[in-house]
C-alpha cells in the first residue's frame, strides 16, 4: 500500500513550519526534534524517524546519553505511546497506529534536556 507523508517540523524559536513529502512507504522520513529550552540549535545527541512500512518512531542515538522517555501523541485524536529507550543501544523505536493525524513527539534526556517535534499522516 502506498501511502503519502507530510512531515510538519515545528521549531519552538520559530513560527514557520517546513514540510517534507514521501510517496515511498518504505523510507524512513526524519523528524526534526529541536531542543524545546535553551538554545534549539545547539548539538543534538540524536535523530529522531517515522518508518512507515514499521508503523514506529525510532531514535538513533549518537551516544550514549542514559535512558530516554519517548512519548508520541496523535492529537487528532488523542491516542498516545510511551515508552523509555536506553541510548546503549544506539537505536529504539516506538510501534504507533498509524491513524492519520497531527503527532507529537516528545523526547526526554535524563538530564532534564527536553526535544519536540512534530509530523503529519
Amino acid at each position: 500500500m502506498l501511502m503519502t507523508l507530510v512531515i510538519g517540523v515545528i521549531h519552538p524559536s520559530a513560527n514557520a513550519s517546513s514540510l517534507l513529502s514521501c510517496n515511498d512507504d518504505k523510507r524512513e522520513i526524519p523528524i526534526d526534534v529541536p531542543k524545546k529550552k535553551e538554545n534549539p540549535y545547539s548539538v543534538i545527541p540524536l535523530a529522531c524517524y517515522y518508518s512507515a512500512s514499521l508503523l514506529k518512531v525510532g531514535i538513533r542515538f549518537k551516544r550514549d546519553i542514559g535512558r530516554v522517555a519517548l512519548l508520541v501523541t496523535n492529537e487528532t485524536t488523542g491516542e498516545s505511546w510511551s515508552g523509555l529507550l536506553d541510548s546503549s543501544m544506539g537505536e529504539g523505536s516506538l510501534c504507533i497506529s498509524g491513524t492519520p493525524g497531527t503527532y507529537t513527539v516528545s523526547i526526554m534526556l535524563t538530564d532534564g534536556c527536553e526535544y519536540e517535534g512534530t509530523f503529519i499522516l
